[in-house]
């Protein structure tokens, strides 16, 4: 395991000056996805390289600053990437690591970390692609990426559902937080578990890409609508504002809600509301509590969780997880 390229002093956080796009060419489909996890993942942790598994140093203190920074990502649950093309340099609690292709890095819970960063002095960053995992109760949502310059391209996001995912998750972030001696050895284990228990599990597509093919381009890289569909994409299972989503498209709110709906005949929360119900409705066929699937597309509240589920599909999450769960038995009789 490889805590390289640890700087003696605290660096802050760059700012993510990286634009979002859904692109054809970054698709995967299910079995794609597990071929990347197989070819990759599986080989790397099976290595002896030591260099092969990344994890951040440790804590010595927190930035006040950066708890402010809406831009960084920090979540409650493990994440694990890999990186199958280039090098990806990643800044996570005041370091810089780079990452090279075929390596996994796993990110402990409550990490301040910033993806795809530009290292100080560095001119521009790499291309690269990389495989995340998400790994909440009961499934893990997998999904690819690529950066090409400052355009940072989507893939669709899929979920593997398994109850052995919970135990494995549970082990290595107790040994990120406790790093107990040979816990080099622990998290690898668990990994190589996870990982094989993703090539047999269940999966459905929690997303979907739209994009406007006669709009005209902007940049050459992707259509008004499209830009701001693929940046809604890759952040609808964190809260998003208005201001937020314009500052990312370089507009005014004014502007961006008014042009979205001359393209598309919708407003942008419009979409996003429809983007977290799909993604609820597939996320609601695992075992994953109805309050952990709320806060896994986007939403602080429960009750109004519920309350917006209800109202788009005309049941509640629990009617829908039974109907369907029902449904399913039904089928395999």
């Amino acid at each position: 395991m490889s805590d390289q390229n640890t700087p003696l002093h605290w660096l802050a956080a760059p700012e993510r000056r990286i634009r979002d796009l859904a692109c054809p060419s970054v698709l995967q489909d299910a079995n794609k996805q597990r071929d990347l996890i197989l070819n990759i993942a599986l080989a790397s942790l099976s290595s002896n390289n030591p260099d092969s598994l990344v994890v951040p140093p440790e804590k010595s203190f927190r930035s006040k600053r950066n708890d402010r920074r809406k831009d960084l990502h920090h979540h409650r649950y493990v994440e694990v990437g890999v990186v199958t093309r280039g090098e990806m340099t990643l800044w996570w609690e005041g370091t810089f690591t780079r990452i090279a292709a075929g390596s996994v890095f796993v990110i402990p819970p409550g990490t301040r970390y910033m993806p795809h960063a530009v290292e100080p002095g560095i001119d521009e960053r790499k291309p690269h692609a990389v495989v995340w995992l998400a790994l909440h109760r009961g499934c893990v949502v997998v999904h690819q990426c690529a950066l090409k310059g400052d355009v940072h391209e989507l893939g669709e996001y899929y979920s593997f559902a398994d109850v052995q995912i919970a135990n494995q998750a549970r082990i290595i972030s107790q040994e990120l937080a406790e790093r107990s001696p040979h816990h080099a050895t622990a998290i690898r284990g668990s990994l190589l578990c996870l990982m094989a228990w993703l090539l047999r599990a269940p999966v459905h597509r929690i997303s979907y890409l739209n994009s406007s093919p006669d709009e005209p381009k902007v940049d050459g890289h992707g259509s008004f609508s499209d830009r701001v569909q693929s940046y809604l994409l890759s952040h609808y299972h964190r809260p998003v504002s208005l201001a937020q989503v314009a500052k990312a498209m370089g507009c005014s709110s004014a502007y961006l809600c008014r042009h979205y709906r001359e393209l598309t005949n919708q407003t942008p929360f419009q979409y996003l509301r429809d983007i977290r119900i799909e993604a609820a409705k597939r996320l609601l066929l695992s075992d994953v509590p109805i309050a952990r699937v709320a806060e896994m597309v986007g939403f602080d509240d429960p009750l109004y969780f519920s309350k917006v589920f209800s109202n788009s599909t005309g049941e509640s999450p629990q009617r829908y997880r039974v109907r369907c769960v029902g449904q399913k038995l039904k089928d395999a009789a």
